[in-house]
Order: structure tokens, then sequence, then C-alpha cells
């Protein structure tokens, strides 16, 4: 099976690292904008059964495709999402951040599904309208355009890396929150947001399964969000 992949970005990248391990029936470069538009763009133009949307920031490993293509004979599959490795943090945050292995799961309905490497079944988003003003958590419309025909979003860990700086971790969780208040405009969703990550970050504390670079990056991760629905709520 051959694949179109698709890489949305605004920069002007003309490969992906690791797409020589991908049956490539062509690479499909978006850079339009808003993010949603892009994608929307970029699926009218796949000519395959399946597609992968790639970010550019991804490597993928030589065993990724086949990992996420022996999915796809399921008839209720709609979309495997890898589940990546995290890399540029350091060689001991990175080794204690991947460890142990994450479960293969199923999202369900009103969960957020991710498009930075994941395989999709082409006839079940040729149809999709997203809001065209997301710049962020498109991917969560797409989720939702696809569970709620009845088809799977799955995910399963590949040997992939996610290159990511400590700065970079900070930028996008505020810029993700940004997005969400697209979808979840009110007060009230900033407000449970804050509060499910203060609880968060308590349960991390005092958790005694993790190591104390997996509690600093997860309470890191949850101070960004935190801090970023408070000046949602401060400009509204």
């Amino acid at each position: 099976m051959k694949i179109d992949v698709c890489l949305v970005t605004k920069n002007d990248v003309q490969t992906i690292r690791g797409l020589e391990y991908i049956p490539l029936n062509n690479l499909i470069i978006e850079t339009s904008t808003p993010l949603a538009l892009a994608r929307k763009r970029a699926i009218q133009k796949v000519t395959t059964s399946w597609f992968a949307f790639i970010d550019d920031d991804v490597k993928i490993d030589e065993s990724w495709f086949k990992t996420l293509s022996s999915c796809t004979e399921k008839p209720k599959i709609g979309a495997v999402q890898g589940i990546l490795c995290v890399k540029g943090l350091g060689k001991k945050w990175d080794r204690a951040l991947n460890e142990p292995s994450k479960k293969s799961v199923c999202l369900k309905l009103g969960e957020r599904g991710f498009t930075h490497n994941t395989l999709i079944r082409t006839e079940l988003v040729r149809d999709w309208i997203p809001p065209l003003n997301l710049s962020a958590w498109e991917d969560y419309s797409l989720t939702q355009h696809i569970l709620s025909k009845g088809y799977q979003w799955k995910t399963v860990p590949t040997k992939s890396n996610h290159e990511k700086t400590w700065r970079g971790v900070w930028k996008n969780a505020i810029w993700s929150v940004k997005g969400r208040k697209n979808i979840f405009p009110s007060k009230l969703d900033s407000l449970k947001q804050i509060l499910r990550h203060t609880i968060w970050i308590i349960r991390v504390g005092l958790s005694f399964n993790m190591s104390w670079r997996v509690k600093v990056y997860r309470t890191y991760l949850s101070l960004a969000v935190i801090y970023g629905n408070t000046c949602h709520l401060a400009r509204h």
C-alpha cells in the first residue's frame, strides 16, 4: 500500500526526516493559513485510500509505517496515530520521559486525537468541514468527525521522535490553550481546566510511581495550561 503524505507547515520544508521508510505516493506540502484550512486543502489533494499527516518536527522511525499500517486492515479503524518519543530535552530527560512504553488505546467521542504522525482513511474526511478560524485544535474537529461516523481513532506507541525544547513545550501549550478557546470559549471551561490541572499537579506530586523528571515535566505542562487559561480569564 502506497500513501500520500501531507506536510502542513509555515516553513518551506521539502522533506520529512525518515520519509524514505514510507511507501510514498506523493508528498503534499500545504502552507495555507489558518491550520484548519491548510489541512482541508491538503486532504483535497490526496489520491490514495490512506494518507498521513506528519509534522516537520517529527523524525519517522524505520518501523513506523509497518506499526501503524498493521491496524488499517480492520474495517472500523478510521485513523491510527503514533505516540511519539520525546527528544531534545536532554539525554536523561528524554530517557525518563519515554519509559515505560504506552499501550495502544482507542479514543472516545469528545477526546482529542493528534495529527503529528497519523494515518487516516481518506474517504472518511473528504466531507470534513472544519471551522476555518482554527489555527490549533483543528485536530479535535477532525477526530470528532471520524468518531461520529462510528469509526475508531487508535493511538499506538512508535519509536519515532518528536523534537522538543523546554521553551517550545511551554509555547506550544499556551498556543494549544488559545486554540481550545475557539471551540470551548466559555469562562467555565477555563475554570475547569485550571482546576483539572491543579488537581493533576497535586496527584503527580504525590505519586510514588513516577521519577522526579517525569513529575517536573508533567507539572511544567500543567502550569503552562493553567497560565494560558488564567490569561484567557483576565482578558474576558
